[in-house]
Formats: structure tokens, sequence, C-alpha cells
């Protein structure tokens, strides 16, 4: 699911710089946007090469969430991070993190596709909120990925919830480090 909606990243830069080759300085430009976004899927995947590598560490909440958004290409100006408690780091397996932050922050960004609100991350002293426009497309979710995400959490001593209030999806995750 996460690898494949980098991929597809891909395929929209390269759709563009195709269509973009009268304009050599945006051609270019494109041509940088998809060797950073390889960069970023090789970073990735060899970040994820490590799965036996399961041992708690310190994971810096803001350096993650902003990674996971430059990785799924959310622009900057589509999400708001509000910290509201001085939390900067948790205890857990990264990689579990980077999983759980990807699975909430894609699902976000496709229900950007059907509205003009952001994505609003809200991070609490023993909880991170993500809140995304609720979107009514997304019938055939199967709900792999939450349920995923779910376990993972657990298995970092944390709960992932979700709900949805008024227009909005959010995605709950509570901790007690």
């Amino acid at each position: 699911h996460n690898i494949k909606s980098m991929l597809a990243a891909q395929f929209i830069l390269q759709d563009n710089l195709e269509m973009n080759l009268d304009n050599l300085d945006e051609a270019k430009q494109l041509i940088k946007d998809k060797g950073d976004n390889l960069n970023s899927i090789i970073s990735y995947l060899n970040d994820f090469n490590l799965l036996e590598k399961t041992h708690l560490e310190e994971v810096n909440i803001v350096q993650a969430i902003k990674k996971t958004c430059h990785l799924l290409n959310i622009p900057s100006s589509a999400f708001t991070l509000i910290e509201n408690e001085s939390l900067s780091k948790i205890l857990g397996i990264k990689q579990d993190i980077d999983s759980i932050f990807i699975n909430i922050l894609s699902n976000a960004k496709k229900a950007l596709e059907y509205s003009e609100e952001k994505i609003i991350i809200i991070i609490n002293k023993q909880s991170i909120e993500f809140i995304a426009p609720f979107s009514y497309h997304f019938k055939s979710s199967s709900g792999i990925g939450e349920m995923i995400s779910s376990r993972l959490a657990l298995r970092n001593k944390m709960e992932l919830s979700y709900k949805i209030q008024e227009d909005t999806y959010i995605s709950l995750l509570n901790f007690n480090n």
C-alpha cells in the first residue's frame, strides 16, 4: 500500500515531465523532484529492510511526521502541525511508528483530493491527533491499513483509534512514554 503510493507519485511526476517538455526550466525541476523522490523511496526501503530490527528507540515525532509528509508528497501548505506540549520523542520501534504515520497520512492525503481543508496534526503530551476532512469517496477501503496500524500501535504499547466527528476523520494515537 505504502510503496504503491510512493510509486504512484513517480508516475505522476513522469506524466508532468512529459507534458512540460516545452518548458525546459520546469522540466529540469521535475527531473530534480523525481530524483529526490526516488532517493526518498530508496531511503524508506532501506529503513524497512531491517525488519528484524524490533528494539525500542527514541523516535523524534516531528521529524518522523515531516519525513512522512515529504515521502508522500504532501506539501507543507496542506498540513498544520501544532505542538501543544514539549513532547519531541517517544519510545517505540521506529519502523512501526513510521508505518503508522504513513498509513494515517496516506489516507488523509486521499481525502484532500475532495476538500479544500488541511490536515491538522496536534501533538499533545500523551497523544497525537491527525484530523483530516472526511470523504465519502472511500467506500472501497478495506480498513486493512488501519487494522495493521492498530496492531503496530499495540506492539509499541500505544493505542490507535479512529472516529468521525462532523466533517472530519480523526486518528488518535495515545501513548504513555
